[in-house]
């Protein structure tokens, strides 16, 4: 665990903290052959998709706070965000 992470938030609240200090510093590299960045993302973007899958998962598919799911996906953002 990182030194500026309290053990006792979770990554979403550390996200979050995160956002509101630094909603244009990257969140996620993805390196695309393990070296090289092919893409980024910020913690305003991560953000801005975490609450849309949330509002997703929550308003289309009916799933609730203390719900179990699982999910399969590639390796990537959607992953990250899911």
């Amino acid at each position: 665990m990182r030194k500026d992470m309290n053990s006792d938030i979770n990554f979403v609240e550390y996200a979050y903290s995160k956002w509101k200090l630094f909603p244009n510093k990257k969140a996620c590299i993805y390196l695309a052959n393990g070296e090289e960045e092919a893409n980024s993302i910020t913690y305003g973007q991560l953000l801005n998709y975490v609450s849309g899958t949330a509002g997703h998962f929550s308003k289309e598919l009916k799933i609730g706070s203390g719900d179990v799911v699982i999910l399969a996906l590639p390796t990537g953002f959607e992953f990250i965000v899911s």
